[in-house]
């Protein structure tokens, strides 16, 4: 099943998550090469570009959005993990909107040229059935960090108000619900990275089909 339209590569973009930290092989088990074979089923060409790289922030993507532009994308997955776990509030918000606004600028230039273009953007949340003084079992968040991801889940919601090109794809937190899914290091393991895959890869297909 191909697009009528031409389409452009997915560029991938995120901290070492993204990268594959965590698989016990990246370029097999990680989450973008998981989500590549699970679209390549229906859709055989698309191609892909892994820009994440270790401790990456959604700012020192703006600042080389030029990178971003070159590759051409018709599809851009966004996984921000270091902004949600260590941008101050603000900081993120403001990083968050010069992100959208970038992400926005390159899809008039993308229809401009007849091509089609959509950024699915993690927007990282918590189960509040797993906060401190819940009725869950096992592990707990700290209800402060529970809440200051519900801000920055509110702060990407303003941001997406002005950036129609952007698609919010919920990814919950599995540090408490699935802790088997988390290696030793804190990053997702091979389970977890099938979790991000599918994530991405059931509004991705949607879109996609509905080209």
């Amino acid at each position: 099943m191909q697009p009528d339209r031409p389409i452009g590569p997915l560029v991938a973009l995120g901290s070492s998550s993204t990268r594959g930290a965590g698989a016990s092989e990246p370029g097999v088990t990680g989450y973008v090469a998981v989500l590549m074979r699970g679209l390549n089923e229906d859709w055989p060409s698309l191609s892909a570009q892994n820009l994440g790289r270790p401790g990456a922030r959604l700012l020192d993507y703006v600042a080389d959005w030029a990178t971003i532009e070159a590759a051409n994308p018709s599809i851009i997955t966004a996984l921000p993990f270091t902004d949600f776990a260590n941008s101050p509030l603000a900081r993120f918000e403001a990083d968050c909107r010069a992100f959208f606004e970038a992400a926005q600028r390159l899809a008039q230039a993308r229809e401009a040229a007849g091509m089609p273009y959509r950024v699915f953007f993690g927007d990282l949340r918590i189960d509040p059935m797993y906060v401190a003084g819940a009725s869950s079992g096992g592990k707990r968040y700290r209800t402060e960090d529970f809440e200051m991801i519900q801000a920055k889940n509110a702060a990407v919601a303003r941001c997406a108000v002005d950036a129609p090109v952007i698609e919010l794809v919920t990814v919950v937190d599995q540090n408490a619900a699935h802790p088997e899914w988390i290696g030793d290091d804190g990053h997702p393991n091979d389970l977890g990275h099938a979790y991000l895959a599918g994530r991405f890869r059931a509004p991705i297909q949607a879109w996609l089909r509905s080209l």
